[in-house]
Protein backbone atom coordinates (compact mmCIF):
# COMPACT_ATOMS: atom_id res chain seq x y z
CA UNK A 1 0.00 0.00 0.00
CA UNK A 2 1.23 3.59 -0.93
CA UNK A 3 2.13 5.91 2.00
CA UNK A 4 -0.46 8.55 2.53
CA UNK A 5 1.04 12.03 2.52
CA UNK A 6 0.17 15.62 2.77
CA UNK A 7 -2.03 16.58 -0.35
CA UNK A 8 -3.13 13.04 -1.10
CA UNK A 9 -7.07 12.51 -1.64
CA UNK A 10 -8.16 10.21 0.47
CA UNK A 11 -11.34 8.44 2.09
CA UNK A 12 -11.90 7.89 5.76
CA UNK A 13 -14.79 6.57 7.89
CA UNK A 14 -16.59 10.03 7.64
CA UNK A 15 -17.90 10.00 4.30
CA UNK A 16 -17.01 11.75 1.08
CA UNK A 17 -13.57 12.93 -0.41
CA UNK A 18 -10.62 14.61 1.68
CA UNK A 19 -7.46 16.22 1.00
CA UNK A 20 -4.87 15.46 3.31
CA UNK A 21 -3.23 19.18 4.66
CA UNK A 22 -1.55 18.09 7.95
CA UNK A 23 0.11 15.19 9.31
CA UNK A 24 1.19 15.28 12.92
CA UNK A 25 2.92 12.29 15.03
CA UNK A 26 0.85 10.89 18.03
CA UNK A 27 2.25 9.77 21.35
CA UNK A 28 0.60 7.90 24.17
CA UNK A 29 -0.97 10.05 26.74
CA UNK A 30 -0.81 7.70 29.43
CA UNK A 31 0.53 4.59 30.28
CA UNK A 32 -1.04 1.31 29.69
CA UNK A 33 0.16 -2.54 29.61
CA UNK A 34 3.22 -2.10 27.70
CA UNK A 35 2.59 1.26 26.29
CA UNK A 36 4.45 3.91 28.02
CA UNK A 37 3.31 7.92 28.20
CA UNK A 38 4.98 9.31 25.39
CA UNK A 39 5.39 6.40 22.77
CA UNK A 40 4.74 7.08 19.40
CA UNK A 41 0.90 5.26 18.81
CA UNK A 42 0.42 6.36 14.94
CA UNK A 43 0.25 9.80 13.06
CA UNK A 44 -2.72 12.19 13.01
CA UNK A 45 -4.46 13.74 9.51
CA UNK A 46 -6.09 16.55 9.02
CA UNK A 47 -8.35 16.71 6.76
CA UNK A 48 -10.15 19.35 4.44
CA UNK A 49 -13.45 17.37 2.44
CA UNK A 50 -14.24 18.63 -0.87
CA UNK A 51 -17.14 16.82 -1.94
CA UNK A 52 -19.82 14.36 -0.41
CA UNK A 53 -20.20 10.50 -1.73
CA UNK A 54 -22.78 12.24 -4.92
CA UNK A 55 -19.91 14.05 -5.79
CA UNK A 56 -21.36 17.60 -4.97
CA UNK A 57 -19.23 20.19 -3.56
CA UNK A 58 -18.91 20.17 0.15
CA UNK A 59 -16.02 22.04 2.27
CA UNK A 60 -15.52 20.96 5.84
CA UNK A 61 -12.35 19.75 8.14
CA UNK A 62 -11.71 16.66 10.25
CA UNK A 63 -9.34 14.81 11.82
CA UNK A 64 -8.73 11.40 11.89
CA UNK A 65 -5.92 8.68 12.70
CA UNK A 66 -4.21 7.97 9.47
CA UNK A 67 -4.54 4.19 9.38
CA UNK A 68 -8.06 5.08 8.80
CA UNK A 69 -7.69 7.05 5.96
CA UNK A 70 -7.02 5.41 2.11
CA UNK A 71 -6.21 6.47 -1.54
CA UNK A 72 -9.19 7.11 -3.50
CA UNK A 73 -9.04 5.22 -6.47
CA UNK A 74 -7.83 6.59 -9.85
CA UNK A 75 -11.68 7.07 -11.27
CA UNK A 76 -12.45 9.05 -8.18
CA UNK A 77 -8.88 10.78 -8.86
CA UNK A 78 -10.00 12.00 -12.49
CA UNK A 79 -12.98 13.01 -10.97
CA UNK A 80 -11.72 15.37 -9.10
CA UNK A 81 -9.42 16.79 -11.64
CA UNK A 82 -12.11 16.60 -14.02
CA UNK A 83 -14.82 18.79 -11.64
CA UNK A 84 -11.83 21.06 -10.44
CA UNK A 85 -11.29 21.94 -14.36
CA UNK A 86 -14.82 22.84 -14.86
CA UNK A 87 -15.16 24.75 -11.68
CA UNK A 88 -11.55 26.63 -11.46
CA UNK A 89 -13.70 28.65 -9.29
CA UNK A 90 -14.30 26.22 -6.63
CA UNK A 91 -10.70 25.17 -6.80
CA UNK A 92 -9.77 28.50 -5.74
CA UNK A 93 -12.09 28.39 -3.20
CA UNK A 94 -11.32 24.94 -1.53
CA UNK A 95 -6.75 25.45 -1.90
CA UNK A 96 -7.50 29.11 -0.65
CA UNK A 97 -10.43 28.61 2.09
CA UNK A 98 -8.98 29.11 6.20
CA UNK A 99 -11.68 26.67 7.60
CA UNK A 100 -10.79 26.17 11.74
CA UNK A 101 -9.92 22.25 12.48
CA UNK A 102 -12.59 21.09 14.92
CA UNK A 103 -10.78 20.67 17.98
CA UNK A 104 -10.84 17.49 20.75
CA UNK A 105 -13.17 18.39 23.34
CA UNK A 106 -12.45 17.29 27.17
CA UNK A 107 -15.50 17.29 29.22
CA UNK A 108 -15.07 17.22 33.41
CA UNK A 109 -18.47 16.86 35.21
CA UNK A 110 -18.51 19.51 38.10
CA UNK A 111 -20.61 20.25 41.48
CA UNK A 112 -20.18 23.90 41.65
CA UNK A 113 -21.86 27.08 42.33
CA UNK A 114 -21.16 30.37 40.46
CA UNK A 115 -18.81 31.97 42.42
CA UNK A 116 -16.96 28.77 42.33
CA UNK A 117 -17.26 28.36 38.74
CA UNK A 118 -15.47 32.24 38.88
CA UNK A 119 -12.96 31.62 40.97
CA UNK A 120 -11.80 28.34 38.90
CA UNK A 121 -11.94 30.38 35.70
CA UNK A 122 -9.78 33.08 36.86
CA UNK A 123 -7.20 30.36 37.73
CA UNK A 124 -7.61 28.77 34.64
CA UNK A 125 -6.86 31.90 32.57
CA UNK A 126 -3.67 32.37 34.41
CA UNK A 127 -2.43 28.71 33.07
CA UNK A 128 -3.34 29.39 29.65
CA UNK A 129 -2.24 29.42 27.01
CA UNK A 130 -0.61 25.99 28.11
CA UNK A 131 -3.26 24.94 30.46
CA UNK A 132 -3.40 20.57 30.76
CA UNK A 133 -5.59 17.95 32.23
CA UNK A 134 -2.88 17.45 35.33
CA UNK A 135 -3.18 21.46 35.77
CA UNK A 136 -6.87 21.69 35.27
CA UNK A 137 -7.26 18.83 37.92
CA UNK A 138 -4.60 19.87 40.80
CA UNK A 139 -6.49 23.70 40.27
CA UNK A 140 -9.73 21.77 41.01
CA UNK A 141 -7.86 19.61 44.13
CA UNK A 142 -6.13 23.00 45.75
CA UNK A 143 -9.98 24.37 45.81
CA UNK A 144 -11.58 21.57 47.28
CA UNK A 145 -13.10 20.30 43.84
CA UNK A 146 -13.30 17.08 42.66
CA UNK A 147 -14.63 16.09 39.53
CA UNK A 148 -18.44 13.99 39.70
CA UNK A 149 -20.17 11.05 38.43
CA UNK A 150 -21.85 11.96 34.84
CA UNK A 151 -25.60 12.95 35.82
CA UNK A 152 -24.48 14.39 39.31
CA UNK A 153 -23.04 17.34 37.83
CA UNK A 154 -24.44 20.62 37.17
CA UNK A 155 -21.41 21.76 35.71
CA UNK A 156 -19.61 21.00 32.69
CA UNK A 157 -16.14 22.45 31.98
CA UNK A 158 -15.31 21.99 28.32
CA UNK A 159 -11.36 21.89 27.64
CA UNK A 160 -10.71 22.25 24.12
CA UNK A 161 -7.22 22.02 21.97
CA UNK A 162 -5.76 20.01 19.55
CA UNK A 163 -4.20 16.05 20.73
CA UNK A 164 -0.39 17.51 18.52
CA UNK A 165 0.06 19.86 20.82
CA UNK A 166 1.44 18.76 23.89
CA UNK A 167 4.28 19.59 26.37
CA UNK A 168 7.48 18.37 27.24
CA UNK A 169 5.44 15.76 29.57
CA UNK A 170 3.06 14.65 26.65
CA UNK A 171 0.15 16.33 28.14
CA UNK A 172 -2.17 17.53 25.47
CA UNK A 173 -2.69 21.46 26.05
CA UNK A 174 -6.19 22.99 26.03
CA UNK A 175 -5.72 26.59 24.07
CA UNK A 176 -9.16 27.62 25.58
CA UNK A 177 -12.22 26.38 28.02
CA UNK A 178 -15.98 26.96 28.43
CA UNK A 179 -18.65 26.48 30.95
CA UNK A 180 -21.54 25.19 30.46
CA UNK A 181 -24.14 24.95 33.57
CA UNK A 182 -27.07 22.27 33.21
Amino acid sequence: MKKINIGDWVTQYRTGYWKVKELHPKYSPFDCDRLHKGEPIGVEAVLQKAFNNTFKFNMEMSTCDLSLCQHVTKAVMRKIEKYFKEHPDDEIKFETSQLPVPPNVTAIHLNIDDAQRDHISSLLNIELPNLTYPKVKEILSDNGLTEVLCGAENTLLFLYGYSWEQNENFDMIYSKYDFKRK
